[in-house]
């Protein structure tokens, strides 16, 4: 469902994919951020107590031109951790980008998903541990009601305790917990803090 103001919103993205990145760049660095960086990860979110053992599957929500995803996948594939990462976005532009600067680096396992948040009730994807959903939520329609995917989205791990969300905008979300508990068993939500 696409009201007037999502509708540009989705044009602006195709026109100026966010953040403008060049493929090419990918052979002399890395973007390394937060969040999602998978020491901030293990820290920060899950408290230095889950099993580096354990595969981690996480979202990438609104992955734009692929830093967080190549971060977090490049920090993954370096430390020799078990896992997937799935990059999810509305933007074909922005695609087509992650995808080229995912190739320069030789990562290949990248799951890519082109659609709505909203549309991944259903889908098929996940459980996911971790969900990056920074500078995607204030977009929403309604972002109280339509966080984890309009409560659909499955975030329920092996272990029910072990779910996080990481990104500044739900600071402004008080329902984060109430919903993901509502929504899966006992899932706890914690935020990345932004100084980590």
């Amino acid at each position: 469902m696409q009201d007037a103001t999502d509708g540009t919103l989705a044009a602006q993205y195709e026109a100026y994919p966010y953040p403008k990145r060049d493929p090419r760049d990918e052979a002399k660095r890395l973007v390394v951020g937060s969040p999602s960086h998978l020491r901030e990860i293990d820290h920060w979110v899950f408290g230095a107590t889950r099993p580096r053992s354990r595969p981690l599957h996480a979202l990438i929500a609104g992955g734009g031109t692929g830093d967080a995803t190549l971060m977090l996948a490049q920090q993954m594939f370096r430390n020799s951790r078990p896992g997937s990462v799935t990059w999810l976005d509305r933007s074909a532009a922005a695609l087509k980008i992650a995808r080229e600067r995912a190739s320069v680096r030789g990562l290949h396992d990248i799951l890519w998903e082109q659609r709505s948040l909203l549309a991944l009730p259903g889908s098929g994807l996940g459980p996911f541990d971790y969900v990056d959903c920074c500078g995607v939520l204030h977009h929403l329609p309604d972002p109280a009601r339509d966080h984890l995917g309009a409560r659909g989205l499955d975030v329920a791990p092996a272990d029910p305790d072990d779910v996080a969300l990481g990104g500044q905008a739900l600071d402004d979300i008080a329902a984060d917990k109430a919903a993901a508990a509502e929504h899966r068993r006992h899932a706890t939500c914690r935020h990345t803090p932004i100084s980590a």
